[in-house]
């Protein structure tokens, strides 16, 4: 038997259905979270935990991610829809 017997053919007129999105956009201050409340929210974005965050802040005057931060020193806060509109445009 082949081992491709058990896939299925797509007819090209059917419409699949669009991808989920990794991150969901939130409304009001649903949608702002620290760093750990990021990586902890949405596992498969950051296998590694926060490190890849942790990294964006870093850089995030080279990269863009600027406009997803509110607040200075210390205390950052991360927006989920600025978030979701910045990993959509890259």
């Amino acid at each position: 038997m082949s081992k491709l017997s058990n896939l299925r053919v797509i007819e090209p007129d059917t419409q699949l259905p669009p991808p989920d999105p990794v991150v969901q956009p939130h409304d009001g201050l649903a949608s702002l979270f620290t760093v750990d409340q990021l990586a902890s929210a949405h596992p498969n974005l950051f296998p590694n935990g926060k490190s890849k965050v942790e990294w964006w802040l870093r850089n995030r005057r080279m990269n863009g991610f600027d406009s997803c931060v509110i607040g200075e020193g210390k205390t950052l806060l991360i927006d989920a829809n600025k978030l979701y509109d910045w990993l959509t445009k890259r």
